[in-house]
C-alpha cells in the first residue's frame, strides 16, 4: 500500500481500537448486566439491588482496564502496536466480508452456513500467514491480510449463497 493509504488505515484502526475507556466501560456493564447477569428478566431483585449489582460491575471493568493499562505499560514494546494491528486483520476480516457483501450484493445466503466461512477465512489467513516464505518467497504479507481474510469472507458468503427473489409490484 501507499503510505499514504497505509497512514490513514492506522489512523481509522486505532480509532476503532480504542475508543474512549469510559464509554467502553460503560458499554461493557450494560451488555454484561443486561446480557450476562440478565437484570431486567429478574423481578426478585429490587432496584436498589440492581443498582448496586451495576455499579459493582462497573467497578470490575474499570478494575479489568486499569490492570490492562498497566500490563501495557509494563511491557512498554514498541511492537505491541504491531501485535494489535495483526490481531485485527484477523477479527476485522470477516467484518469487512460481511459488511460489504451486504452493502454490494443482493444475494440471499444460507444463514446457517456464515458462522463456518466467518470461522474459516481467519484460519487460513492464518495458515497462509504462518506459511507465506514457502508460498511467495521473499514477498511478505503484512496489513494486506485484512483484505485477503475481507475477501476470502466474501467470496464464502457468494458460494454459500443464490440470487434473492425478485418481489414485483
Amino acid at each position: 500500500m501507499p503510505p499514504f493509504i497505509s497512514v490513514i488505515f492506522i489512523i481509522a484502526l486505532i480509532s476503532a481500537l480504542f475508543p474512549s475507556a469510559d464509554g467502553a466501560i460503560t458499554a461493557l456493564t450494560a451488555s454484561f448486566c443486561i446480557d450476562i447477569i440478565g437484570m431486567q428478566r429478574r423481578p426478585d431483585l429490587t432496584d436498589t439491588q440492581k443498582k448496586k449489582m451495576r455499579q459493582r460491575v462497573h467497578l470490575a471493568f474499570a478494575f479489568i482496564f486499569l490492570v490492562f493499562v498497566m500490563l501495557f505499560k509494563w511491557v512498554n514494546d514498541p511492537s505491541m502496536i504491531g501485535l494489535i494491528l495483526k490481531v485485527a486483520t484477523f477479527t476485522y476480516g470477516p467484518l469487512l466480508g460481511l459488511f460489504s457483501f451486504g452493502i454490494l450484493v443482493k444475494r440471499s445466503v444460507n444463514d446457517r452456513w456464515v458462522p463456518y466461512v466467518c470461522i474459516a477465512s481467519p484460519v487460513i489467513c492464518f495458515i497462509l500467514d504462518k506459511y507465506q516464505k514457502q508460498i511467495f518467497g521473499s514477498f511478505e504479507i503484512g496489513l494486506e491480510l485484512l483484505i485477503i481474510n475481507g475477501l476470502i469472507t466474501f467470496t464464502g458468503l457468494w458460494l454459500i449463497s443464490k440470487p434473492a427473489a425478485v418481489i414485483k409490484d
